[in-house]
């Protein structure tokens, strides 16, 4: 979808200059605010009503429901929206530390659209290479690591069906480890702590929602770059793994693609701007493939 347009008015040789900006179809999902509600639904049937209601964009559902199901029962509470269906897709996404993107494909004026954890697992997409020769394919790459990023959360709730007082706590992670050296595990009580501050779900939903809004914090090591598609051979993809070579044994080996903005010039040159995490420094692997 074309978002912006952008004309740079010049004389010869240079020439004039247009831009022409566009986003994937999620941003149709973002242009109308709703007030609707979803009485017994959790969150992984509120994610697929909403996807299935943008059908005509060609959004395809994979939706992965989150570690607790709770469908609320009406007498009790009833789930509202307020806001575009992108907004609450990602407040949803949010509670569990999940993810929401939108990828063309598989078939032609088609759209998946894909709900859940961050993909941790799987083949990684082809290295991208730094200072390796005539095997460099990125332009330039640049790791910065936020140390007080991982958190804690802790803190106390109310159980809405026993009225008792619980304590929650959400620390570390459980999924695979993409660095030898984890944030959250090389800084141990000197992590941030955040007050888990929600009122009205059980403690189980609060365990859940805690343990999520924990890992979601634990991507300390971000890399953004400029990758040239000509020299890499394919395109790189959000939401998958890749590999990083070249930047020594602290910032070398896989990553998870958080973001891509792809450039493509009049004379056919086509380069993507990327931001890859992970939780910490270290390659977890002795060898990273091409």
């Amino acid at each position: 979808m074309v978002t912006h347009r952008e004309l740079t008015p010049g004389s010869l040789p240079a020439g004039s200059r247009l831009t022409v900006t566009g986003e994937d179809v999620s941003v149709m999902m973002n242009l109308t605010e709703r007030s609707c509600q979803y009485p017994a639904q959790d969150e992984s049937a509120i994610v697929n009503r909403i996807i299935l209601g943008c059908a005509r964009f060609g959004l395809a559902p994979v939706v992965v429901p989150p570690p607790v199901v709770d469908p609320p029962l009406p007498i009790d509470r009833i789930p509202v929206q307020q806001g575009t269906d992108l907004a609450l897709l990602t407040a949803l996404a949010g509670r569990f530390g999940y993810v929401f993107h939108v990828s063309p494909g598989p078939a032609p004026l088609t759209n998946t659209a894909y709900w859940g954890p961050p993909k941790w697992i799987g083949k990684p997409s082809p290295a991208l290479s730094v200072d390796s020769g005539a095997a460099t394919n990125v332009r330039q790459i640049t790791f910065r690591r936020d140390a007080p990023a991982p958190t804690t959360v802790a803190g106390l709730v109310q159980d809405r069906l026993s009225n008792a007082v619980f304590p929650v706590r959400g620390v570390g992670s459980p999924r695979p480890p993409l660095a030898a050296e984890q944030g959250w595990e090389v800084h141990g009580t000197n992590l941030r702590t955040t007050a888990f501050r929600d009122s009205g779900p059980s403690v189980v939903q609060a365990a859940a929602r805690a343990q999520g809004t924990a890992e979601a914090s634990n991507d300390s090591l971000v890399a953004t770059g400029v990758l040239d598609t000509r020299r890499y051979g394919a395109l790189l993809t959000v939401g998958g793994l890749v590999g990083v070579r070249g930047a020594g044994w602290q910032h070398d080996g896989h990553y998870y693609v958080r973001r891509v903005t792809h450039a493509i010039t009049r004379a056919g040159r086509h380069t993507q701007e990327f931001t890859l995490s992970r939780e910490g420094v270290g390659a977890t692997v002795p060898v990273v493939p091409r």
